[in-house]
């Protein structure tokens, strides 16, 4: 109990610290012959009106500044390419995106800026997916998780997950209009805000559980919310009658 006090404490102090982090993560982009600053912020900015940003970010006064062969950088801020930052707590975790494989260990971290990528943790080890949109994913020991859908528009972010195994907790900013979407072999569970905890084990049970906010529990044709305080267990292929009441303190093994 003493250990999952002290990573909840770890988890909160260290989001302070990269909340307050006011450098944006960014990428950089080599302008190829003839295109355009229009053709730039199309295929890179989720809102095209923001080309002046764009080259403020860059220290540029005019689109005629941007001259072929130059570097470009491209912040998150205004980027509709999706971003993760993997945190490392401890152990290895490996992840592959656009069929390469790569590994981090503890102490360490990286940022995805592609899409689908899929993140595996063996034994004894524990990760934080920072999502650009300020949603925190805690994966566990023995998780494999693919991000398959992840886009943006101005005012709403979209995130779909697939679980295939191991234990994720999600962590919503209240302040955030986001919808993540957990699909798993039992369910799909909605989540919009909050707090909320899945677990598949080892003999294909599934728990739910939502510690603030609220959740839609899809399984077939059935769903049923799943509200804030309240747990369930999935044992078979269908939804369960009954939700239990959660303890006040936060169990996420």
């Amino acid at each position: 109990m003493k250990k999952l006090f002290y990573l909840l404490i770890f988890l909160f102090l260290h989001s302070i610290i990269i909340a307050s982090n006011n450098n944006p993560i960014e990428y950089s982009i080599r302008v190829k012959d003839s295109e355009t600053l229009y053709e730039i912020i199309k295929t890179h900015l989720y809102n095209t009106e923001q080309w002046r940003e764009l080259l403020k970010y860059n220290n540029l006064k005019i689109p005629k500044d941007i001259i072929p062969g130059s570097i470009v950088k491209i912040p998150v801020s205004l980027s509709k390419t999706r971003f993760i930052n993997i945190v490392n707590l401890y152990g290895k975790v490996n992840y592959l995106v656009n069929n390469n494989y790569h590994s981090i260990e503890s102490g360490n971290q990286a940022v995805i800026i592609r899409e689908t990528p899929k993140i595996s943790l063996g034994s004894d080890s524990k990760c934080e997916l920072v999502f650009d949109s300020g949603t925190r994913f805690t994966l566990l020991d023995n998780t494999d998780l693919a991000v398959n859908n992840y886009t943006k528009d101005i005012t709403t972010w979209k995130t779909r997950v697939n679980l295939k195994k191991g234990a994720v907790y999600i962590r919503i900013p209240q302040s955030k209009e986001e919808n993540i979407i957990l699909d798993t072999i039992k369910s799909r569970v909605v989540v919009k805000a909050g707090l909320c905890y899945t677990k598949i084990y080892p003999n294909g049970q599934q728990k739910i559980a939502v510690y603030r906010g609220k959740a839609l529990i899809k399984l077939g044709n059935k769903k049923i919310d799943l509200l804030e305080g309240y747990g369930m267990v999935i044992s078979k292929d269908s939804l369960p009658q009954k939700t239990f009441k959660l303890p006040k303190e936060i169990n996420i093994k």
